[in-house]
C-alpha cells in the first residue's frame, strides 16, 4: 500500500502539469482521477484522456511501495494550499488516501484501486524519428502558427498544426502549419538533425497543441519525436505522448511562392495599436473588415460604421510608387502582428486578389498570410 514522503514544490509542478489534461465531456469516470505510484525511489504521476497522456516523476522517500488512483482536480487543490514543505501520502484499507504536513495538518479524500486505468503509451522508439530539440524552439514553432489553426471542426485538417521536415538548399528545416482557410502561418527552424516523418502528414489537433505549449514551458532539452499514430516529447523527468490525426494537409508550398513586387515598410507596433483602437467601432468580432489607402510615405486608416461612429488614423510609411489601396481582416493582420518580434515589417500587397505577405527582418523563418477583401464583405 503506497506510502511515501515527497517534497511539495516537484509534487505541485506535477501535479499541475496532470491537471491540464481533461476532456469535459467524458462520461469514463476514471479520466477524472490521476495515477500514482512508486518506482525506483521515485513516485510517479500519470493522466489521461485517451488522446493526450502525461507521465512525470520526482524523488521521495518510500516507506510503502504502492500505486492508487486519486480525484485529480481535489489532490491537486489541496496540495497547492498545504503549508508544509514536505507531503505524506498514504493509502488507507478502505481505498481512502491520507495527507498529512506537519502534525496540525491532516485530510483524508476517496481513492480508488483501478486495474484497468489507462495505460502510458508505450513507444517503440526508431532513433531516426527522433531528434533533439531546445525546448524553447519547439514552443515557439507552436506558438508562431497556433493563433491561425481552425476553430472549425468541420474543417478536419485545418483544426490542426502540421509539422513538416523541409531539405532544400544543402540544408534541413522543421516547419509548422497553420490555416484556417482565410489566413495562413508558417515558422521554420534550421537543424542538423534528420527527422523521418511517414508518407502521412504529420498533424497535431490544436487543444495538444495548447499542452505542448505547456508541457515544454520550463524545461530546457527535450526528445521530440513520432511512431506511428504518435507523437511524444521527453524531458528529462517527464514525458507527453499524443494522438496525430489522420487526415491531409492542403498543398500550402504554392500558396507561400510570391514575389515583392509591391510593398510598403510599416512600425509594427504603431500598425498595431492603431488597429486595435479602430477594431473597437467594429461590432462583428471576428470579421473587421479594414480599408487602407497607401500613397508615398502615408498609410491611411478609414472606417465608416453607421451605428458605432467615424476613425481615420494616418501612419508615416516607407513606399515608393503608385496610389493604392486594400481591405483585410483587422483581427488577422493583429494577430500575425501580435506573435512578430520586428520593429518593422514588410507588407507584400501585389496586385489582383493575391494574398497579403507579411514579413521581418527580425523573424527569420517566418511568414504570415491574410487573404484579402473585397469592399462588399
Amino acid at each position: 500500500m503506497l506510502h511515501v514522503k515527497v517534497e511539495k514544490q516537484s509534487l505541485t509542478e506535477l501535479l499541475t502539469k496532470a491537471q491540464s489534461i481533461t476532456y469535459k465531456k467524458s462520461t469514463m469516470v476514471v479520466l477524472n482521477n490521476v495515477l500514482l505510484y512508486t518506482k525506483d525511489n521515485e513516485l510517479f504521476i500519470e493522466r489521461t484522456d485517451l488522446e493526450i497522456s502525461y507521465k512525470g516523476r520526482t524523488k521521495c522517500e518510500i516507506l510503502e511501495e504502492g500505486s492508487i488512483t486519486v480525484p485529480s482536480r481535489k489532490i491537486y487543490e489541496l496540495i497547492r494550499e498545504f503549508p508544509s514543505s514536505t507531503i505524506e501520502l498514504i493509502e488507507n484499507e478502505n481505498e481512502w488516501i491520507t495527507i498529512k504536513g506537519d502534525n496540525k495538518i491532516e485530510y483524508k479524500i476517496g481513492a480508488n484501486k483501478i486495474p484497468d486505468f489507462p495505460k502510458f503509451p508505450s513507444i517503440t522508439r526508431d532513433e531516426s524519428e527522433i531528434i533533439q530539440i531546445g525546448a524553447n524552439q519547439l514552443k515557439k514553432l507552436i506558438d508562431k502558427v497556433l493563433f491561425s489553426v481552425s476553430l472549425d471542426e468541420n474543417k478536419y485538417s485545418l483544426s490542426a498544426v502540421l509539422i513538416d521536415y523541409i531539405e532544400e538548399n544543402g540544408k534541413r528545416y522543421i516547419r509548422t502549419v497553420g490555416s484556417d482557410g482565410h489566413r495562413l502561418a508558417f515558422f521554420q527552424i534550421e537543424t542538423d538533425q534528420k527527422l523521418k516523418i511517414n508518407d502521412t502528414d504529420i498533424l497535431i489537433p490544436r487543444k495538444t497543441a495548447n499542452e505542448i505549449k505547456k508541457f515544454v514551458d520550463s524545461e530546457e532539452n527535450i526528445e521530440f519525436g513520432f511512431y506511428k499514430e504518435l507523437g511524444f516529447i521527453k524531458s528529462k523527468n517527464e514525458e507527453l505522448a499524443f494522438r496525430l490525426m489522420d487526415g491531409k494537409y492542403p498543398d500550402y508550398k504554392q500558396i507561400i511562392k510570391y514575389e515583392k513586387n509591391r510593398y510598403f515598410i510599416i512600425n509594427r507596433e504603431e500598425f498595431y495599436d492603431a488597429l486595435k483602437r479602430i477594431s473597437i467601432l467594429i461590432p462583428d468580432p471576428i470579421y473587421r473588415g479594414i480599408l487602407t489607402y497607401i500613397n508615398k510615405d502615408t498609410l491611411r486608416i478609414e472606417l465608416i460604421n453607421k451605428e458605432f461612429g467615424e476613425a481615420c488614423e494616418l501612419i508615416n510609411i516607407k513606399y515608393e510608387g503608385e496610389e493604392f489601396s486594400f481591405a483585410f481582416n483587422a483581427k488577422y493582420m493583429m494577430d500575425v502582428l501580435n506573435v512578430m518580434e520586428s520593429k518593422e515589417v514588410d507588407i507584400i500587397v501585389n496586385e489582383g486578389i493575391t494574398p497579403c505577405i507579411i514579413e521581418g527582418e527580425d523573424d527569420p523563418g517566418f511568414l504570415g498570410l491574410i487573404m484579402p477583401m473585397t469592399l462588399e464583405e
